[in-house]
């Protein structure tokens, strides 16, 4: 199938939006009562311990204060386990007219991985912010986030923690800077969605009946009883409370020869 048109659903932006988010807010206690917020940014291990071995004062008030965090995507994959019917589709109406509606084709689903490097000068904060962290993932967290702007569809995506794992490693000699690090590794169930398209609601059905004889072998033949059902009211929406009006009409015929 060719891509004929440009379509963007945010969807991964979305998901690393959601992911970063998800561990924004988190404090370290001090013995002295002070309160320290562990700031996260998107961006690899490698840049951050870059960035932190070129600010070895620690002590002062600056972007790369210890402790921090940073996350950043490790692998994209297709999932099996969740496929669904490839020809599938969702429907929604357009709020804004009641007689066009959205649909787009059921999602791929795709498995997304994240790592989450917690970055610390000493074990106490270290140790401090993955107990935060731990109690909720059971393995799997569900964050709830809408996948399709335009048609309003929410989906519960569960995020799985596959590393519980301490692992943490002193960078530089004992004289030197040295910073505790860890990674903890996530799973994203996404999906990944197609382009939407919108079609015309149907809201009138004419019904003609004759007999013996077909709109193809004479399409301006009069039928003998046409029915026409329409919405009551006409207004309603495709999710709204109604009913359908039946209007019964008899074309009179020529008396047989």
């Amino acid at each position: 199938m060719a891509i004929t048109s440009h379509f963007y659903h945010e969807t991964l932006r979305k998901y690393v939006v959601a992911f970063g988010t998800l561990f924004n807010g988190l404090t370290v206690v001090r013995e002295d009562g002070q309160i320290i917020d562990v700031p996260i940014a998107y961006g690899s291990k490698q840049k951050w311990m870059a960035l932190l071995q070129t600010k070895p004062d620690l002590n002062k008030p600056q972007a790369y204060n210890l402790p921090r965090m940073s996350f950043i995507i490790t692998n994209l994959m297709y999932d099996t386990e969740r496929k669904t019917s490839s020809i599938g589709q969702m429907w929604v109406t357009d709020p804004t007219d009641n007689t066009v509606a959205k649909r787009v084709f059921h999602p791929v689903p795709y498995n997304i991985d994240f790592a989450l490097t917690i970055y610390s000068k000493n074990m106490a904060d270290y140790l401090q912010i993955f107990e935060q962290i731990l109690p909720f993932f059971k393995p799997a967290f569900k964050i709830t986030i809408e996948d399709i702007n335009d048609m309003s569809v929410l989906q519960d995506v569960p995020i799985i923690m596959n590393d519980t794992a301490i692992i943490h490693d002193h960078e530089g000699a004992a004289d030197e800077f040295r910073v505790i690090n860890s990674d903890l590794n996530f799973t994203v169930k996404g999906a990944m969605y197609g382009p939407l398209q919108s079609r015309k609601l149907i809201t009138k059905v004419v019904i003609d009946f004759r007999v013996g004889l077909t709109k193809f072998d004479d399409p301006d033949a009069i039928p003998e009883t046409r029915i026409t059902t329409v919405p009551d009211p006409e207004t309603a929406f495709a999710h709204d409370d109604y009913g359908f009006t039946q209007e019964w009409e008899n074309f009179p015929t020529d008396p047989p020869v």
